[in-house]
This record gives C-alpha cells, sequence and structure tokens, in this order.
C-alpha cells in the first residue's frame, strides 16, 4: 500500500512539474547575450538532465577567425568540465569575454536555489 502512494505522489509531482532532472541546472533552454569586442554574442544554451548539453552561438558579430576559434575552445571547454567558469583565450579575451557573459546570462534562470 505504502509503494503504491509512493509511486501516485512521484507521478503527481511530475505531473505538476514539481520534479527536475538531477544535476546542476533546471532543464530546459536558454538564451543570453554578451558583449564581445566589437559587437554582441547571442547564445542558446540546452540544459538536459541538469547537466549543459549544448551551447550553441546564435549571432556572433564580433572578430570572425579570432572571436569564433576562441568561442568554440571555450563552449568545448564547458561542455566537457560542465562548467561556466572557464579562462579566457589569449588574443580574444573581449570575444571570450562576451561568450562566458552571454552563457552566464542564459543560465541566470537555470540555477538551482
Amino acid at each position: 500500500m505504502a509503494k503504491k502512494l509512493l509511486v501516485a505522489a512521484l507521478l503527481a509531482m511530475l505531473l505538476a512539474g514539481g520534479v527536475v532532472a538531477e544535476g546542476q541546472f533546471i532543464d530546459g533552454v536558454y538564451q543570453g547575450r554578451g558583449d564581445g569586442y566589437s559587437d554582441y554574442i547571442d547564445v542558446e544554451v540546452i540544459i538536459e538532465d541538469g547537466l549543459i548539453k549544448d551551447i550553441q552561438v546564435t549571432y556572433f558579430g564580433d572578430t570572425r577567425f579570432v572571436g569564433d576559434v576562441a568561442i568554440e575552445k571555450l563552449r568545448e571547454q564547458m561542455l566537457a568540465e560542465q562548467t561556466i567558469e572557464v579562462d579566457t583565450i589569449s588574443q580574444a579575451t573581449f570575444s571570450s569575454q562576451g561568450f562566458i557573459e552571454a552563457v552566464k546570462d542564459a543560465l541566470k534562470d537555470a540555477t538551482r536555489d
């Protein structure tokens, strides 16, 4: 009987949206913006199972062939290490800072209290 009550309670929580996946973040798709060297950078961050599943740059008006290369390295590092606390890339400091700022902006609503 207790097992049935537990299953019913968990099902009710799932239907009400009260259960979130294990992990650091709340599942969903989040957008953010940061200031690069010469323009802003927009990103979309996908969270699944509480983890950063993907980060896509949706707008990049900054320095090509320098900033975009640095951003890809930062993206890979964030995904591999599951953190947004990464160091900027030398010679693409402002683009790096803008990308990190954009990801932080996107995740501000995805963090658990």
